[in-house]
Formats: structure tokens, sequence, C-alpha cells
């Protein structure tokens, strides 16, 4: 109540004074502090909450999304209408399920001896991809243009592709992955496996990736890890078979940490762009 614009000190605690237990000072003070925030609201008739939580609960939410013909409330348009996924679809174990997308092919490698794969590989918002993916393992492909990838993504591991202004940057991470901050560095997971591992196999310190010298010291908050950066699809790779990975690229580019990207990515362009792949 204290952060609604425009109301004035006696309007504020004329509204408040009857619905609070707190003495008229500490109300005033209340306002003092957060009358600048200047909060406002949207109505919103006919809505729903959808939980983007894990890794593994956002194909779920996705497929809802897409079901219910659903846009965020701030972005301002109304969702071209199309065909969508059926109201009874659930996001599908096993074959890769593909929506909002342009010319993606995606397959799982299948041998004889693989059995049916019982986790979900979910491809959104993707364009002119060629990709291969492991014959079981959960995998998730967000946001990517123009990646070809022959040899099969192993399991659990993620490609998110992120657009800031003019670069295009893909992010490498598994499900696994521990991006909050770990109480030991022998804790932290990247990729799969340890990060400490991870970066002696290619010849890295900690120092190479953290630009903070207390952080690299510590070694335990991977959200703050400059890891990824615009590259090739060749070189992506790197991030899962060592013999691939070149440290001099690696080095010498202009590098994101997950932090980076949320904080420099537009979520109202992503989901503009997820718009305009409605399929």
């Amino acid at each position: 109540m204290a952060s609604l614009p425009g109301q004035t000190k006696e309007g504020y605690l004329a509204r408040v004074a009857s619905q609070s237990k707190l003495e008229a000072l500490m109300l005033e003070e209340f306002l003092a502090c957060l009358a600048g925030l200047d909060l406002r609201g949207a109505l919103l008739p006919d809505c729903a909450f959808l939980h983007f939580g894990t890794l593994k609960e956002f194909p779920e939410a996705s497929l809802q999304a897409v079901q219910h013909n659903l846009r965020p409330f701030y972005s301002g348009s109304e969702v071209p209408a199309g065909p969508h996924a059926g109201s009874g679809d659930k996001a599908s174990a096993g074959c890769p399920m593909v929506v909002n997308c342009k010319a993606a092919h995606v397959q799982r490698q299948q041998t004889e001896e693989d059995r049916v794969s019982t986790d979900i590989a979910w491809v959104e918002m993707c364009e002119n991809i060629e990709v291969s993916i492991s014959s079981g393992g959960f995998h998730l492909l967000v946001g990517l243009q123009g990646i070809v990838l022959k040899e099969p993504l192993p399991p659990d591991l993620c490609l998110d592709g992120r657009r800031l202004e003019e670069t295009a940057v893909v992010a490498v991470y598994s499900a696994k992955d521990t991006f909050k901050r770990s109480k030991k560095a022998e804790e932290v997971i990247f990729c799969g496996q340890g990060f400490q591992s991870w970066l002696a196999e290619r010849s890295l310190t900690a120092a190479d990736v953290w630009d903070d010298p207390a952080e690299a010291s510590a070694g335990t908050e991977l959200w703050l890890a400059k890891l990824f950066s615009a590259q090739e699809s060749g070189s992506l790779a790197g991030y899962w078979l060592p013999g691939s990975f070149n440290k001099e690229d690696f080095l010498a580019a202009k590098r994101y940490s997950l932090a980076d990207l949320n904080r420099l990515d537009s979520a109202l362009a992503r989901d503009q762009l997820r718009s305009g792949l409605l399929s």
C-alpha cells in the first residue's frame, strides 16, 4: 500500500490506519521508505500461473503454455492464433518433442541394443538446427539458431541459446549442475561432472573463469563463472569432450556467466521470438 503512486501521506494513513496495528509514526516510516517504488499492477481477468522451477519441470510448464495459447502479462500483444498441442498431450518421453520451432531436426541416436528412452527431450524456440541427441537421458534445447551437431549430445546435457543484441551465445550445462553456491568447491558440478575435474581436463584454473579473485579462491558459485561465449557449432563439443576443447580460443573469447546471460538477455524479446515461432 505504501508504494502506490500519487498518494499523499494523509491519504495513505487514512487507508491503512484502521487495518494496521502499527503506530502512525511507524506507518509514516514505511511510506517514506517505500513510496519511491511506485508500485503498479495489471488486471488479469483470465490468467494462469505456470511453475518454471527445475530444468526437468520446464517442459511440462512450456507445454501448458502452448496448449492454452498463453502469453506473459507483460508482453502487450496477442499470441497469434494457430494449431497447438492437444489439451490431452503431455511432455512425452522418448521421441523429442518439438514446439514453436522452424526447420528444427532433432533425432535420438538409436542402436539395436537401445531400449526406448523414458526421458524427455524438449526442443523449443529453435530455427534451422540439426542435432543428434543421446539414446537415453533428459535433454533441453531452447533458443538455438543454425546449430548442427552430427555426434549425439551426451545424456542430460542442455543447450540454451541466448541472443544479446547482435551476439548469439549458447550455454551448455547439465540438469545435474549446481549453479547455486555450494558449500565446498569439491561439490560444484558442471556439465554433469565435478567442476574441478572439468577445469583440469582442459588445463584451466579457477582464475580463468572467475573475474573476482575471492570467487576464484572459493570456487563455489558456478552462477558467476564466465563459461559461455559466441562460437560455432563445432566448438560446443569441447564442453563434453576435452579433446575437442580449444583453450586459446576459450580464453581469448568474450565470455559470459549464467548470471550475465540472465541480466543481458531480454525476457520480453525471447517471448516475442517464441510468439513468432508458435507452432
